[in-house]
């Protein structure tokens, strides 16, 4: 014990050393955009990683790991902004070596050596799953604010224990290369184990967390951007049809305004990746830009795709001609809000002097081309109106200009109080007529 203690002290004091270095290394490399073009971000943090995992071997063995773990930390928390591209490229690596892993790990087990393992095995696999994970899970969780429920829930499904796999595998071929008894049957209950929790806990994973109440909820909520006159009326369609609605918003006035009529909301600068996470996109069905800034809109639009995988984006254009152009929001695979750009700023002051009547309108006539074409003409007044929502089928969703119109299709429809007149003609002329129960 005491020659082992011995050993590992010096391999943890030159891992962490040696692997902090090479983090700040690595940090400030790849914030000197002239040492290291954009397009050789990954090769090069690979290339070093491998360097440096050998070269901290070569000074003390067995310390490459805790060197390229420190390293990795130091460059994750480094004030330097790290490259999407190279977080990207990680998760893809380590998800193609834990698979390929898997595959090592079957290749050296032949279907002898499961048998050979009997209903021992299995009664071992059975106390790791249900007596010693448990355990485990209850003794790392103790402390915490979990739920008991919560709680049983990780006892059933993590930890996976993938590390523990592979170092098993490695005594295994220690054991069989000093002619130590036992290590093909490690090695095949190591597979068993994988085997029997993936199909059996992993497999159960979802009615587990349905029996236990902790499943998440689908995606069906909506990330406003914009806690303004505009956003609060669209929130408040969206929320009346069963559509939870958070908003964000860096003023700390409109957050108490949104807050006042029971929205979530989250304050901080949206387009910084903590204060999106905050506001749960993972849960998030579609997000809205909905500032006056439509560059802004844009950016956070993209940011929630790319970065949190939302299905729907909806971006807010004030212009059409000179504004943001259409090739940027097909890019990024977004909606044009509304039926055509509208100017997001006028409006808001609209709804703040109380200039606007809201009602509901109904699609008199089939029709195919997206909301936001001329179908007949191009309404004279086209900021005179506001066409929010649209239902169909039971479901209200935001209006883009890229939705195909059908006939009973309803919208609701904000106009501007002192263009009524021109708002009602503009409307009819698009195939737009107040619903019977309007009060429009």
């Amino acid at each position: 014990f005491a020659a082992s203690v011995l050993g590992l002290v010096p391999r943890l004091a030159l891992g962490v050393a040696v692997g902090a270095g090479a983090g700040v290394l690595l940090g400030f490399s790849l914030r000197w955009r002239r040492l290291i073009p954009d397009e050789l971000d990954n090769i090069f943090v690979l290339g070093a990683v491998l360097v440096l995992f050998e070269l901290s071997n070569s000074l003390l063995s067995e310390s490459g790991v805790l060197a390229v773990t420190v390293a990795g930390v130091v460059l994750g928390n480094f004030p330097a902004h790290v490259p999407r591209g190279l977080r990207e490229f990680k998760g893809a690596l380590t998800e193609g070596l834990i698979g390929l892993l898997f595959v090592l790990l079957a290749a050296d087990v032949g279907i002898g050596d499961l048998r050979g393992l009997g209903w021992p095995g299995l009664a071992t696999v059975a106390a790791l799953m249900f007596v010693v994970r448990p355990l485990n899970v209850a003794v790392g969780t103790a402390a915490s604010d979990l739920a008991p429920r919560e709680r049983a829930f990780i006892a059933w499904l993590a930890p996976r224990g993938i590390v523990a796999a592979a170092i098993a595998s490695i005594a295994a071929n220690y054991m069989e290369a000093h002619g130590i008894a036992g290590g093909p049957e490690m090695r095949a209950l190591v597979f068993l184990t994988i085997a029997l929790t993936v199909v059996v806990q992993g497999g159960l994973g979802v009615a587990v967390a349905s029996l236990l109440g902790v499943r998440a909820p689908g995606r069906d909520a909506v990330l406003i951007l914009g806690a303004e006159g505009v956003g609060i009326a669209l929130a408040r369609e969206l929320q009346a049809s069963g559509r939870p609605v958070v908003f964000l918003d860096a003023n700390p006035d409109h957050c108490q305004g949104v807050e006042a009529e029971g929205f979530t909301v989250v304050y901080g600068n949206a387009l910084e990746e903590r204060t999106l996470a905050r506001a749960r996109p993972e849960q998030a069905a579609a997000v809205v830009g909905l500032t006056p800034n439509e560059t802004v809109n844009s950016l956070f639009a993209r940011e929630a795709r790319e970065q949190f995988r939302v299905p729907e984006s909806y971006v807010a254009v004030a212009r059409g001609e000179g504004g943001l152009p259409e090739e940027i929001l097909e890019r990024q695979r977004s909606h044009l809000l509304f039926d055509r750009p509208k100017d997001v700023a006028r409006w808001n002051v609209r709804f703040r002097h109380g200039d606007v009547r809201q009602g509901r309108f109904v699609r008199s006539g089939e029709s195919e081309a997206p909301a936001g074409a001329s179908e007949t003409r191009t309404p004279r007044r086209p900021d005179s109106f506001l066409i929010l929502t649209l239902q169909r089928g039971g479901r209200v969703d935001p209006m883009h200009a890229n939705l195909e119109l059908r006939e009973g299709d309803e919208a609701t429809v904000v106009l501007h109080v002192e263009e009524e007149a021109e708002a009602l003609e503009a409307l009819a002329t698009l195939g737009w007529t107040p619903a019977p129960d309007s009060d429009s």
